[in-house]
């Protein structure tokens, strides 16, 4: 062709100028008013053209290498929902796998869930609630203990592994010291943690053995750290715990606690098995051994008498502080307004105690009785007639009172054979049918109060029985000693 040439995917359009037409240059449709525009917009594709000709186009004209025409902006739409749709998939294919995510972590706390309630049992803390509460101005003087002291100073500096051991007769008041130390250490926020278990030889199974105490502790210790929950993932939901199990679930919540430091209170060593308490004492032992921060304070009985390589014991009743602690209660609790005869009394009632704690709380109720029916002279009668011991105050508490014996007989009988802890309704109703059989006919549920059935249950025991402090109260004697003295079959023949 003259003058100019192109490629023949192209000829045809470029036939439709006059070769000999002289060549004008090629334009933009409104490069008339701005030259500076001229071929601005137009877009070339393929192998390329070559013209000498005019060869005008409008600016939103794309010619590719098929000779096929689009619009600029429908390609650019066209783009866009490309990236649109690649985006789109991109974030549903993130949504799946959230969702995915989303539905494994439930299933798993669902199962975490399902095993903590496995963990859980009635009465689990019941015990440490139904211990009374220290007096007023008692308890304190532990906390300046040399002992005690040491026994912090070693935690504080790292030390770990050390045993605390309060050791003293029965009734000496080892329960509520310990009750006072644990909710001590658990108000110092920048302390360590607390977990605690108190043996109940009176209680449910679980409160008298270690696999009771084993899954309690490894309850308290997800609940103060969920993020060691993960260490249930490979126990079933199903699984019926024992002692061994639960011991070494334990043993791995505490190894998973790395070198956060936990306090750990036990007592009442005496009301378990002593073997079970010797294997529970080497397991504590093997955790401090590997390097974990777990501190122990211990509590019992003068035995069992176990060996440990590190640690303190405290002998209560031998500490001249705790003789001072019973002699404020005499004086804030006797009636006596006779300040040289109250001095007398005190001093008569520290010998006879010997640090028995217990022993000086029942006595006083019974001075006091004394004192508002008889006056001075009749105390003093009555305190020289009270044995010395609190296994014979216990049976001669059962003995002299002959108001209403029948029910309190039957009342120590049923909270003593009785093949699990009774109920309060239950000891109620099995009181008045054998006393008072024609009163259940017009029985209705709703008669009686709990109030009225828990005082009941103190007026027919004469206060040696007592309801737990918990959920679902149960019956239980007031201390240990009044337990083996019943289970000797002592209490059931004054």
């Amino acid at each position: 062709m003259h003058k100019w040439n192109a490629r023949r995917n192209f000829r045809s359009v470029m036939t439709m100028r006059n070769p000999t037409t002289p060549p004008k240059p090629l334009t933009h449709p409104s490069s008339d008013r701005d030259p500076s525009r001229t071929l601005s917009s137009l877009v070339f594709t393929g192998q390329g053209i070559q013209s000498t000709g005019p060869f005008n186009v409008s600016g939103n004209i794309i010619i590719n290498q098929n000779g096929n025409v689009a619009n600029v902006r429908e390609a650019e739409a066209d783009r866009k929902r490309e990236e649109l749709e690649k985006k789109r998939k991109e974030l549903e294919k993130k949504r799946k796998e959230l969702e995915r995510k989303r539905k494994e972590l439930e299933k798993k706390h669902k199962h975490r869930q399902a095993l903590l309630k496995t963990l859980q049992f009635d009465q689990m803390d019941s015990r440490q609630l139904t211990i009374q509460k220290e007096y007023p101005k008692t308890c304190k003087w532990f906390l300046q203990d040399e002992a005690y002291c040491e026994w912090m100073r070693n935690q504080e500096s790292g030390d770990a592994g050390n045993f605390l051991w309060i050791k003293g007769k029965p009734g000496a008041g080892k329960s509520t010291m310990m009750k006072f130390l644990l909710e001590y250490t658990r108000r110092n926020k920048r302390g360590p943690k607390v977990i605690s278990f108190f043996f109940n030889a009176r209680g449910d199974t679980m409160e008298k053995n270690t696999l009771g105490l084993y899954r309690s502790l490894v309850v308290q210790l997800l609940e103060l750290y969920p993020a060691l929950l993960s260490v249930l993932d490979k126990y079933r939901s199903s699984i019926k715990w024992n002692v061994n199990s639960a011991k070494g679930l334990f043993s791995e919540t505490v190894e998973a606690l790395g070198k956060i430091p936990v306090i750990c209170f036990i007592d009442a060593l005496d009301e378990c098995k002593e073997q079970e308490v010797r294997d529970m004492i080497a397991c504590l032992s093997g955790l401090c051994e590997i390097g974990k921060k777990l501190n122990i304070c211990l509590a019992s009985r003068h035995y069992p008498n176990i060996t440990i390589m590190k640690g303190r014991s405290i002998v209560l009743e031998d500490k001249v502080e705790h003789q001072r602690d019973i002699a404020d209660y005499i004086d804030s609790t006797l009636c006596i307004r006779n300040e040289s005869a109250l001095g007398e009394i005190r001093s008569d009632l520290l010998k006879k105690a010997s640090g028995v704690f217990m022993w000086v709380v029942l006595v006083v109720n019974i001075l006091n009785k004394a004192y508002d029916t008889t006056g001075l002279r009749g105390l003093r009668k009555r305190l020289a007639d009270i044995p010395d011991d609190l296994d014979t105050l216990f049976r001669d508490m059962l003995s002299r009172d002959t108001i209403n014996t029948p029910n309190l007989l039957l009342c120590i009988q049923w909270v003593l054979f009785a093949r699990r802890p009774l109920k309060p309704m239950e000891l109620y109703l099995a009181i008045i049918s054998a006393s008072k059989p024609e009163n259940l006919a017009d029985y209705h549920a709703g008669d009686i109060t709990d109030d009225e059935i828990a005082k009941f249950v103190l007026d027919t025991s004469k206060g040696l029985a007592e309801l737990t402090k918990s959920e679902h109260p149960t019956i239980q004697f007031i201390h240990e000693s009044l337990l083996e003295r019943a289970s000797k079959g002592k209490a059931t023949r004054c």
